[in-house]
C-alpha cells in the first residue's frame, strides 16, 4: 500500500491517477486526513495506516508568505 500526500494538488492528483491506471493499492491523503504541518498528526496517521511507501506530493504554494 502506498500513501500519497497532497492529493488535492496537481502533482498528487496526477500520481493518484497513475497509480489507479497501474492497479496499485494506495491511500490518498489530503490535509483533511493528515495535517502535514503537525508532526504528531503525520506520525499517528502513518502508524495507523502502515503504508509500505510514501510519495510526498504536498507542498506549500503561497511562497510569498
Amino acid at each position: 500500500m502506498i500513501l500519497v500526500t497532497g492529493v488535492t494538488g496537481q502533482l498528487g492528483y496526477d500520481v493518484v491517477k497513475e497509480l489507479e491506471r497501474r492497479g496499485e493499492k494506495f491511500i490518498a491523503a489530503s490535509r483533511k486526513e493528515m495535517d502535514f504541518t503537525n508532526e504528531d498528526s503525520v506520525k499517528n496517521f502513518i502508524l495507523e495506516k502502515k503504508p509500505d511507501a510514501v510519495i510526498h506530493c504536498a507542498a506549500y504554494t503561497a511562497v510569498d508568505k
